[in-house]
């Protein structure tokens, strides 16, 4: 019998009895005693939670429940997380007796705590995550359910949402005044026996004829990309976000609206650092067109490095895709010149052959310039769809060439387009200043161009965020960084809605090792050079041999540590301390300033500000600003290139100068 369908009952099951409860529009108790275990009640307080019109006896035991914490609908440094109201994520089980104590439930099964499932990864895109739905139900195995003292018991309580979340009842609270929730506890149904049922059954070894009835061929119905139905209509449905499905949540509801006929002819992808834009959603959107075995696939991105991510992408489909490159040898990956068009084409005699590989070939890929400088291209074949990799980095003229492009027949030579970028991260390379590329045409700005600086990506995503508007989305799963490490700019700069995917280094413990801290340095003697910094080239040189020495058995220069600074001439002393330690490993790691870093990835990466004046703090940073809130692109980029471990070296005195910096350092200093 393949129970893969009654497991999935199950967890459904399990996840409709750890529903979210809104405490604030019930009756309720608040208790605001501190530290203290809580144990009772006053008696006066029984008839709020228990009216006695309702009440069978006056020395009834009843059964309560209690919300030992919070979700506050703003953190610590004032950033909004997204909900105006409280939210309870944690509830235990108890039973009030009629002087108002607390007693621990005689039902040894009403003793196992609640984690209310919304805020458990997997979950949807906007919700807030304490913990993976994999561990606490590790922890809820494991949990003591004989202990009958209720102080014992309320402080195994605490231990295990500690386990789980890293946090006591105490800090996921109001500061100053942190309050506890008592209320009446709801009714229970036939759940709970279901899922031992369900237990039993899927223990079982023996066959069962009834069962194999009811689950045979259904699996059919269960595909790793659900239509839109599917998503949309089953969102509540928590048991189906699962590392049995290959896209997060996020990633399949972008792909079911783009996908969808209404969508409109373009469409924006908001992709936050580590989500998965190149490797997963633009992988699965060409595998998704490429079944349609007439579709045409027109693949483009800025830069050559990241042509080569998308090539790489394509290369890991199975079964193998053919797919042609535009461009020439020195700019294109060696794994990749196989594609290129003119070696492609080399074996071709006559224009006739030329012309049918090129029809016959489904996927062309290049960069926007290339393409641009392709126009033929056009009018040998028509695509149903171009997919643009960061598209956030390409100003509005150089797409519009090939937005604009026509075919041999007068008509559209592309009928759709997806552009994936993030808005948040660096855009485009601009020489002139803000004021020097604004625009005070009323017919430009009645679209929403309003600076020639911004992406086309950037315009469309700001239209289509101020109405209701299905032509965009954002990939709210990340699998690169570990939560620690993307705290601050998940916070600060995407309201808190990134969700770690929940990867073996995403769930390591942090207790043996350090996620992000500071290192102070000083700054260099009036009349140096404002673009180096020596106590931090030392501090830098410091940390990347004790790196290496934690990692000498699985050193990968090109994986294991990248070094972020802005200048070059900071760059170049760094190299010059890490050359003098005699490492040679050391020597061929990535030093780069923050632009060369986009789109990369280390195990760990070391940040030195290199800021010796006050001045210098205004060309650190590159802001853009949404719904009122402060985003420094450079700052977000330099912050989400670590996986694991994130070190900064700066003047504290001077960076405390910058908001955005000062908020960094603070959360710091609370790790």
């Amino acid at each position: 019998m393949d129970k893969k369908l009654l497991k999935y009952w199950k967890n459904c099951l399990l996840d409709a009895e750890r529903r979210s409860r809104s405490l604030k529009k019930e009756a309720r108790v608040t208790l605001r005693i501190g530290d203290k275990v809580p144990e009772f009640i006053l008696r006066k307080d029984i008839p709020l939670l228990f009216p006695k019109g309702k009440q069978k006896t006056d020395d009834e035991k009843r059964k309560i429940q209690i919300a030992p914490c919070v979700f506050l609908p703003e953190y610590e440094n004032g950033w909004a997380s997204g909900q105006n109201t409280p939210e309870y994520p944690f509830l235990i089980s108890a039973t009030l007796l009629p002087d108002g104590t607390f007693q621990v439930c005689d039902n040894k099964s009403e003793r196992i705590p609640v984690f209310v499932r919304k805020f458990l990864s997997p979950n949807a895109c906007n919700d807030r995550t304490i913990a993976s739905l994999s561990n606490v139900d590790r922890l809820l195995s494991e949990f003591d359910i004989e202990e009958t003292d209720w102080k014992i018991y309320w402080s195994a309580c605490e231990k295990l949402f500690q386990d789980a979340t890293g946090l006591t009842f105490r800090e996921m609270n109001y500061a100053d005044k942190p309050e506890i929730i008592v209320v009446k506890a709801p009714g229970r149904g036939m759940a709970q026996k279901i899922i031992n049922l369900y237990d039993k059954l899927l223990e079982s070894k023996s066959s069962h004829p009834l069962l194999e009835l009811l689950i045979r061929k259904k699996l059919e119905t269960l595909l790793p990309v659900p239509d839109r139905q599917q998503v949309y209509c089953n969102k509540d449905h928590w048991a189906q976000m699962s590392g049995e499905f290959p896209l997060s949540v996020s990633q399949r509801e972008t792909l079911a609206m783009y996908t969808d006929p209404d969508c409109s002819d373009i469409f924006a992808v908001n992709g936050p650092p580590g989500t998965g834009k190149t490797s997963c959603a633009l992988k699965k959107m060409v595998e998704t067109f490429h079944a349609d075995k007439d579709a045409q696939i027109l693949l483009l991105s800025y830069t050559n490095r990241a042509v080569d991510e998308i090539c790489k992408s394509l290369a890991s489909i199975a079964p193998a895709v053919d797919f042609i490159r535009v461009g020439s040898e020195l700019s294109c990956d060696e794994a990749y010149r196989g594609h290129l068009i003119e070696n492609e084409l080399s074996s071709c005699n006559r224009r006739s052959e030329v012309y049918e590989r090129i029809r016959n070939c489904r996927i062309i890929v290049g960069t926007v310039a290339a393409i641009s400088g392709k126009p033929e291209l056009f009018r040998l074949k028509h695509f149903d769809v171009a997919i643009i990799d960061e598209a956030t980095q390409i100003l509005e003229p150089q797409l519009l060439g090939i937005l604009c492009a026509r075919g041999e027949d007068g008509k559209d030579a592309i009928d759709k387009f997806v552009l994936i970028g993030d808005h948040k991260q660096l855009p485009a390379v601009v020489q002139q200043n803000t004021e020097q590329s604004a625009i005070y045409d009323e017919s430009l700005l009645s679209i929403g161009l309003t600076n020639l600086k911004d992406s086309l990506f950037e315009r469309l995503y700001r239209n289509c965020t101020a109405t209701v508007h299905r032509s965009y989305d954002m990939l709210c799963r990340q699998g690169r960084m570990h939560p620690e490490v993307a705290l601050f700019a998940n916070r600060a700069f995407y309201g808190g809605r990134l969700i770690p995917v929940g990867l073996p280094h995403q769930i390591e413990s942090s207790d043996t090792i350090c996620r992000l801290a500071f290192y102070p340095s000083v700054p260099e003697k009036a009349g140096a050079s404002a673009k180096i910094n020596y106590s931090e080239a030392r501090i830098v040189a410091d940390l990347a041999a004790r790196i290496y020495e934690d990692h000498q058995t699985d050193f990968d220069e090109s994986r294991t540590l990248g070094i972020i600074t802005p200048y070059r001439s900071q760059i170049a002393l760094i190299k010059k301390e890490i050359e003098s330690l005699g490492i040679p490993a050391l020597n061929r790691i990535l030093v780069d300033t923050v632009e060369r870093f986009q789109g990369s990835e280390r195990d760990v990466i070391i940040y030195s500000f290199c800021v010796n004046y006050p001045y210098q703090l205004k060309f650190l940073s590159n802001l853009t600003e949404e719904e009122g809130v402060l985003i420094d692109r450079k700052l977000n980029v330099a912050l989400t290139r670590a996986r694991k471990q994130m070190f900064i070296t700066g003047v504290p005195e001077l960076l405390e100068r910058n908001p955005l910096y000062k908020s960094l350092l603070k959360l710091i200093e609370s790790f």
